[in-house]
């Protein structure tokens, strides 16, 4: 890990950023196979027209993407892995897009793939002052009502379930089996 950015502010949802980056590093790991290899995780600002962007790098050294699949590798549905869903990869898109940023992924086969992820710093914001050990977290959202959800799993009992936890916190939900669904 190789924190570079220094104090660089951009504007992300806490949890969102965390999705994003659990699923990089998470493939990256599973590309590693059995025998291991070598995750890297880095911050940067980089210049790109005119102005300076935050950008966070996770590459791995293992089997990397083949060329005829790196186009679809951010497809909703689309894996490469058997028993895998194919949804994130699709979210970590959505979400940086949704961030106002952009993704995009270097790759060879049997050399790795390095994903870089850049989002906008917000000008002129203090960094935010580190909370202390003694402080309390903000306390998590208990309620879910109002809030509308889709459970897309081609498992009746995992679509049953998550729609179950998710129905006794409030949230109305749609279920689907698949992605034509």
């Amino acid at each position: 890990v190789s924190p570079g950015a220094g104090k660089a502010v951009v504007m992300a949802d806490r949890t969102l950023f965390v999705q994003v980056l659990v699923n990089l590093a998470a493939n990256a790991s599973e590309a590693l196979g059995a025998d291991g290899g070598r995750i890297t995780v880095s911050t940067s600002l980089v210049q790109r027209d005119t102005a300076a962007w935050w950008q966070l790098e996770v590459a791995d050294n293992g089997a990397g993407i083949e060329p005829a699949t790196l186009p679809r590798i951010f497809d909703p549905f689309f894996s490469t892995k058997r028993g895998r869903h194919g949804l994130g990869l699709s979210a970590v898109h959505g979400i940086v897009r949704r961030l106002g940023g952009d993704i995009e992924v270097d790759s060879r086969p049997g050399k790795g793939a390095r994903f870089r992820v850049r989002l906008p710093l917000i000008a002129g914001t203090p960094a935010p002052r580190a909370r202390q050990p003694s402080e309390k977290s903000p306390a998590l959202r208990t309620t879910l009502t109002g809030v509308r959800v889709l459970v897309a799993d081609d498992e009746p009992s995992v679509r049953a379930t998550v729609r179950r936890l998710l129905e006794r916190r409030g949230a109305t939900v749609v279920v689907a089996a698949d992605g034509a669904e």
